[in-house]
């Protein structure tokens, strides 16, 4: 069984969300990890809405997504914090140099059936771990790079908690 916050993060402390110089570009890149169709801001909304139809049927399962959740929230935290010190604006929307698609609830997969909820988790996990290894390709910034490869290790992680669900193991 999981605590609130812990087993569903890697034991190792996230590093600074500090960029080595200012790159708008590199900010917008980051608008849509961390509010885009498929971003953090969406999997925090997906896994609490996960936890509360889970509450009262699968108290563990439940838990799970709760614990995960908080996670994802520590991540829209800190990418909004690079955002920052890359120079952009942290709204919840997914920018080029133009315009934002704001972040909407449609992007949630709202599936009420317990193998159909753990399938869009593990496709969402999957999907959020080859979009920031393609992003970190793209950025050419340690400070970054380091942040999106301990945010990939949670990832990871999250990954591993939803296979062992669906597949009836222990977390």
């Amino acid at each position: 069984m999981m605590s609130r916050t812990g087993g569903c993060e890697v034991n190792a402390p996230y590093p600074a969300a500090k960029a080595d110089r200012r790159n708008e570009h590199y900010a917008r890149i980051l608008s849509l990890d961390y509010a885009g169709c498929k971003s953090e801001m969406t999997a925090v909304a997906q896994y609490f809405y996960n936890h509360i139809i889970t509450e009262d049927k699968e108290p563990d399962l439940s838990r799970a997504f709760e614990c995960i959740s908080i996670v994802e929230m520590r991540h829209l935290e800190l990418l909004g914090e690079m955002i920052i010190s890359l120079g952009g604006d942290p709204v919840i929307g997914a920018q080029d140099r133009r315009n934002v698609e704001w972040w909407s609830g449609r992007f949630v997969p709202y599936e009420t059936k317990r193998e159909r909820i753990l399938r869009a988790a593990i496709n969402a996990e999957k999907d959020a771990i080859e979009t920031y290894r393609r992003h970190c390709e793209m950025i050419n910034d340690c400070g970054v790079r380091r942040l999106i490869n301990r945010i990939i290790a949670d990832e990871e992680k999250h990954l591993q908690i939803f296979d062992a669900l669906l597949h009836c193991r222990r977390v």
